[in-house]
């Protein structure tokens, strides 16, 4: 399952953040009687210090970008998969 969670824009990320999306995927876990596996992602404008520091002791199901990551991915993407059509 994936879950994501978008911040408004002028959000800076934090732990407590994270925290938040880890309860979403308890809460869906525990009300739905099954067994998961998760991939989060959170959004925002800016990643703190102390969350990035964090994140290396979370699982890698946890993807944290701020805007324009998330924009220069889906470009990216898109760019390939327009390319790959015109062949």
């Amino acid at each position: 399952m994936i879950l994501v969670e978008i911040k408004r824009p002028s959000h800076e990320l934090t732990a407590v953040d994270l925290e938040q999306l880890e309860t979403y995927m308890l809460i869906i876990e525990k009300n739905s009687g099954e067994k998961y596996t998760f991939e989060g992602y959170l959004v925002g404008r800016k990643i703190s210090d102390d969350l990035k520091k964090r994140l290396k002791f979370r699982g890698s199901q946890f993807k944290v970008k701020t805007y324009s990551d998330l924009i220069d991915d889906v470009k990216k993407r898109y760019t390939d998969f327009y390319k790959n059509l015109k062949n």
